[in-house]
């Protein structure tokens, strides 16, 4: 059993300069042109109180050499106070979802090697299965949606308890297809992913976004190794004549020592129907000056425009008990840059959550 319950009151206004350029542009518009409404949807102050609730159930079950696992799940969102023509809306979903993977494996015995860490292995495969289906009430497209989809190369979320875009949920029949391949090896009386691969695609029945008919071909692929090196490279291609989308992220996590890691990866992207073309670098660097200070900083620079798009710089400190950081940024939003603070504490209890603070999240 799994559920989300939510209950809030949302605001969300424009900045002055974001408000200014927008009213600018419809100051210069002609007369009936279609962008006008669109630019006074975005100047219009979005407001609501809202309660949503969503459960789902689901049972593993075992038949034969299959591992089936059925979900249904149903909810409601409800929206009062709304700023905008209707003042109260209501929305229920149903959602049914089937997943369905066999394992075949074989050992490896002889495949050891002190210096990469690998005390025998076993190649693991997984061909899967997963379908989801959900149903809800759609809002109106004059309705001023907060927690709402932002575009992105990945694919969505496909659990509607795991959804964060409450606002934008819509009707979906979507059918994934993939397999992984995993080798992993005894370390530290445990069992330890030394490479995984899993490649994937999916098959829109009813496509919530760009009417679809298939998404890309994903493969996403790790490499670790040993602890103080890992790799990381996801591939996404065109599976159908009419996408020419593509996209490559590398990144690998070095520690030439206990006290020093950084981080260094490359994204390119070509051709999307939203996001502009890209290759960028990313930088991230984490120095412990002690057990318990350290030092960390973020770089993105889009070399495409030759623009440093981030810098982050933060202290970290360990409380024992818990962790925290304190630090500020300056992103370069290219019309104009933005200056920020942050604070940011964990339990380290939390078992994805150490120094610097990195919280790992579906």
């Amino acid at each position: 059993y799994e559920s989300q319950t939510l209950l809030g009151i949302y605001q969300e206004r424009l900045a002055k300069f974001q408000r200014d350029s927008l009213q600018s542009e419809a100051d210069a518009l002609l007369a009936g042109d279609p962008r006008f409404d669109q630019i006074s949807r975005l100047l219009d102050d979005r407001g609501f109180t809202r309660f949503h609730t969503y459960h789902e159930f689901s049972l593993p079950i075992k038949a034969g050499h299959l591992n089936v696992v059925p979900r249904f799940g149903a909810g409601h969102t409800n929206y009062q106070a709304v700023q905008g023509p209707d003042d109260s809306i209501g929305r229920t979903h149903v959602s049914a979802n089937i997943d369905v993977s066999t394992k075949f494996n074989k050992l490896l015995p002889n495949f050891k090697s002190d210096k990469w860490g690998i005390d025998g292995a076993r190649h693991i495969i997984e061909p899967y299965s997963s379908l989801s289906w959900l149903s809800t009430n759609d809002l109106d497209s004059s309705f001023g949606r907060i927690d709402r989809l932002t575009p992105t190369s990945r694919p969505r979320q496909r659990q509607v308890g795991r959804f964060t875009a409450v606002d934008d949920l819509q009707d979906w029949s979507i059918l994934r297809l993939g397999m992984r391949n995993r080798l992993v090896t005894r370390r530290d009386s445990g069992m330890h992913d030394w490479l995984t691969m899993d490649t994937y695609f999916d098959a829109f029945i009813e496509d919530p976004e760009l009417d679809r008919d298939f998404s890309n071909l994903y493969n996403d692929i790790r490499w670790n190794p040993v602890p103080w090196l890992e790799l990381d490279l996801e591939t996404q291609f065109p599976v159908s004549t009419t996408d020419n989308f593509t996209e490559i992220a590398s990144s690998m996590r070095f520690m030439p020592d206990d006290d020093f890691e950084f981080k260094v990866g490359y994204r390119h992207l070509n051709n999307h129907p939203v996001l502009r073309d890209s290759d960028r670098i990313l930088l991230e660097t984490f120095t412990r000056l002690n057990d318990y200070w350290g030092i960390g900083t973020h770089h993105r620079l889009e070399l495409v425009d030759s623009t440093l798009e981030l810098q982050q710089y933060n202290i970290h400190y360990d409380f024992d008990s818990f962790v925290g950081s304190a630090g500020f940024f300056i992103r370069n939003n290219r019309s104009q840059d933005e200056h920020g603070i942050m604070f940011n504490f964990g339990i380290k209890e939390i078992p994805s959550l150490s120094l610097p603070i990195k919280i790992g999240a579906q």
